[in-house]
């Protein structure tokens, strides 16, 4: 009974689940905001402390290591931009509606459960690839500037701002984005861009690729087109609403200079407009005109008529000779031209 009433009376020790946090910087950030209230960089901070964290700016720390954020099961929005970040798993936060994490040296992005994702800036990293297929509909993608050689959207579904510019883009499906609001995937490696289902599409920037052909026949919400140095062959931008191109009080935002084409075509009721206010060098190649059919013309070809005269006929000894058949003969002209010819019986 003495042994049982001592048991009763010890003490009950109970040991607070911790999270490992490796990274100084990013463990004095946790203590700066009052999460780790452990003056001491020990590498440890109480999980309990963490996992009802909702919004979280880590950024310009020089945070190379983000291990510890798995635990940060609430979280809502984070920033860690301007880092020195080469990976971020963020597979374990599936309430993440917000990621920003431009800036950094990024290789790898694991966002695949995030389901509510809304925006996600990711730019100005060494990315080579990003999943997107668990995240079914965002506001505003920006990955630009990264190493990016393929981007599928076809579950996704972007609804504003897509700017994929200046990565090795040799593809690019966009069938899942037909809200799309504007697109910039300039400066790729691209030799094709479908954008007939983006039919609510108010600017369209694809400079600088490889592409080949353009319909943009049924964007009528088109405002802004830049596709200049590409290898355009043909652009049929027959929409009908060409005269809503925005002009940002010194030119219209339209530039297709710099490609192999020759006829523009546009819907009939566009064509005077088009050529009062498009038909100039800031827009166009001289080469260039605006049609409503883009019909080649029938090539007129010429028979060329022969005006020399024939002087004299010669045999191989050079003794003037007729017309003779079976053997080799020189017909001397007066524009000094000699053709050798033989008739065969």
């Amino acid at each position: 009974m003495k042994k049982l009433l001592l048991l009763l009376c010890l003490p009950i020790f109970t040991f607070a689940q911790q999270t490992y946090v490796p990274d100084d910087n990013f463990e004095q950030e946790l203590i700066d905001l009052g999460i780790d209230p452990n003056p001491m960089l020990n590498d440890y901070v109480t999980t309990a402390n963490i996992n009802v964290i909702d919004t979280l700016d880590l950024s310009f720390l020089g945070i190379s290591d983000l291990t510890g954020i798995e635990d940060f099961t609430a979280l809502v929005s984070l920033v860690c931009s301007y880092n020195n970040l080469t990976s971020l798993d963020l597979s374990n936060n599936t309430n993440l509606t917000n990621v920003y994490c431009s800036n950094n040296n990024l290789i790898s992005l694991d966002i695949s459960s995030s389901p509510n994702l809304g925006y996600l800036i990711c730019s100005d990293n060494q990315l080579t690839s990003l999943v997107l297929t668990n995240n079914s509909s965002i506001f505003q993608f920006r990955c630009e500037n990264n190493n990016l050689s393929t981007l599928d959207l076809s579950t996704v579904s972007v609804t504003f701002d897509l700017d994929c510019s200046f990565n090795q883009l040799t593809s690019l499906d966009l069938s899942g984005c037909y809200n799309l609001f504007t697109l910039d995937c300039s400066n790729n490696l691209l030799d094709s861009l479908d954008v007939s289902m983006l039919t609510s599409l108010f600017g369209l920037f694809c400079s600088e690729n490889n592409i080949k052909e353009l319909d943009i026949s049924n964007n009528i919400s088109l405002i802004g087109l830049y596709c200049d140095k590409n290898q355009l062959h043909t652009l049929d931008i027959s929409h009908g609403n060409l005269q809503n191109v925005s002009h940002d009080g010194w030119s219209y935002m339209f530039d297709v200079r710099t490609n192999p084409l020759n006829c523009i075509k546009v819907a009939a009721n566009d064509l005077n407009w088009a050529n009062s206010n498009l038909d100039y060098p800031t827009y166009t190649n001289n080469t260039m005109y605006f049609s409503d059919s883009c019909i080649p013309p029938p090539v007129n070809i010429k028979e060329e008529v022969s005006t020399k005269k024939l002087i004299k006929i010669i045999d191989i000894l050079g003794r003037k000779a007729k017309e003779l058949k079976n053997i080799p003969l020189f017909y001397i002209y007066d524009d000094s031209s000699v053709e050798k010819k033989i008739i065969f019986e």
